[in-house]
């Protein structure tokens, strides 16, 4: 657990412009509440990244401020700000061990650079006594064997010597954990680095059994899979109990089947911490699964915040709609008229696409007749049906994506090409005419000069 620390991030009127002349995020401002697991989403190049990296230190805004609870961010450097992040590309150092992977930001800053100098002395005088010992026990038995004449004795004991050290690592830390102890008895200091040390190691332990990878903590990063380093990277983050986490598209050098499973291991892991976390990603798949809220970004603006059932269910733009839901949601562009049967969207190729009478917006439609509109609806909004009385539109299947638990139809009604998706695995084959039906509390209405929802 985190103990008392808090964590409110602000961002104020921020602005990042790179000199192309259009800012890569574009005076936003954005609050995530204490505890609070955030998603940044958006396609790339939208400023999601750009916008974690101002919050790390990484990139200096070209205006605006950067809060964490309360306390103005902007201009401290990156080791000031008590934020722990992960990397897309794990960045861990391949010739440490997951153990001193894992402890090294703990050390860094846990310890003092004179109690690290002094026992960076104390090891050097313990391997120099070892090496003078071995060359006083070889020169003696040098004389003894050969009277002096040869130095084989030295040369293999030296050879045997580091030989150990490097198959053996468990020899050179017996080593320097004899000199610490001995020399703590006379050096205050050494005494409190051992006591530093080993709090270090047990919160490695700590920190490595709540990822499940306490047998890893001996082998080196080259001898991990791809998920497996995740959870080290992970793991280095969250053992500084930092105030805020920082995740830059941690998942995607994963298999589709490691990434589902890494995913419920950080929504599980963010829970139990309780540590406020800023997540970067394109896939709005890991958005919608990991955030308390989603912050769907485009062109270094906000287009929607919001819960993730809010975003799925109502999307503030066309674009939220068509980015997020796999597969996007059916937009149809044409203008609104109304005639005997009720609305309609009228599209440039004369195609005809009713509004169900079941839409609950009537009166707001009227107010916007002859006007240019988008109508849309999720794929997953449509069904078949059989008779005409119950269709809302008919179409034939171009192409059917079987995927197992669903079916995706690709079909053309007119010149409109649209996807409704059907449960289970479905054979229906190309050419079919079918007629769908989407209810009237299914329908999205946004206008088309600037892709707002018809009702903002």
């Amino acid at each position: 657990m985190r103990g008392e620390k808090m964590a409110v991030v602000k961002f104020e009127n921020i602005t990042k412009d790179f000199g192309s002349g259009k800012p890569a995020v574009d005076n936003l401002n954005l609050e995530i509440q204490d505890e609070e697991f955030l998603v940044l989403v958006g396609p790339s190049g939208c400023g999601k990244t750009t916008t974690l990296r101002m919050l790390a230190g990484l990139e200096t805004p070209t205006s605006g401020r950067v809060y964490i609870d309360g306390k103005d961010v902007t201009n401290l450097p990156p080791k000031d700000r008590d934020i722990a992040m992960v990397f897309q590309s794990y960045a861990l150092y391949p010739h440490f061990s997951v153990r001193d992977n894992l402890a090294f930001g703990l050390k860094n800053r846990e310890l003092k650079s004179s109690e690290k100098l002094l026992v960076s002395i104390m090891k050097l005088l313990i391997y120099s006594f070892i090496i003078l010992a071995m060359f006083l026990v070889a020169k003696i038995l040098d004389l003894v064997i050969f009277n002096g004449s040869q130095n084989l004795f030295f040369s293999s004991f030296m050879l045997a010597f580091f030989m150990g050290l490097i198959v053996y690592p468990e020899l050179r830390t017996t080593i320097e954990y004899v000199a610490l102890k001995f020399s703590s008895k006379f050096l205050p200091q050494i005494q409190d680095y051992i006591e530093k040390n080993k709090e270090i190691q047990e919160r490695v332990e700590e920190v490595a059994k709540s990822l499940q990878i306490e047998e890893l903590l001996d082998r080196k990063p080259k001898q991990l899979s791809g998920g497996q380093r995740q959870r080290v990277a992970v793991g280095r983050a969250i053992i500084r109990k930092p105030k805020v986490f920082l995740m830059d598209e941690p998942l995607s050098n994963l298999d589709a089947k490691l990434r589902n499973s890494t995913r419920a291991e950080l929504s599980a892991l963010q829970r139990r911490l309780k540590t406020t976390t800023l997540y970067v990603t394109h896939d709005q798949i890991e958005a919608m699964t990991l955030g308390h809220r989603i912050a769907v970004m485009r062109d270094g603006k906000i287009e929607q915040l919001g819960i993730p059932k809010e975003v799925y269910g109502k999307p503030r733009t066309t674009f939220v709609a068509g980015f997020i839901g796999t597969p996007p949601m059916n937009l149809i562009y044409g203008t609104l008229k109304e005639d005997t049967d009720g609305f309609l969207i009228v599209t440039e190729n004369n195609d005809r696409f009713s509004i169900p009478s079941t839409y609950p917006n009537k009166d707001l439609l009227s107010k916007h007749n002859g006007e240019p509109l988008v109508l849309g609806f999720r794929p997953e909004n449509a069904s078949l049906v059989d008779n005409d009385e119950d269709a809302t539109y008919e179409g034939t299947v171009q192409f059917a994506e079987a995927v197992g638990s669903s079916t995706n139809l690709h079909i053309i009604c007119g010149n409109e090409k649209l996807i409704v998706q059907l449960e289970g695995y479905q054979v229906i084959p190309v050419d079919t005419n079918i007629k769908i039906k989407v209810n009237g509390s299914d329908i999205h209405i946004f206008r088309q000069k600037d892709g707002l929802r018809l009702e903002l």
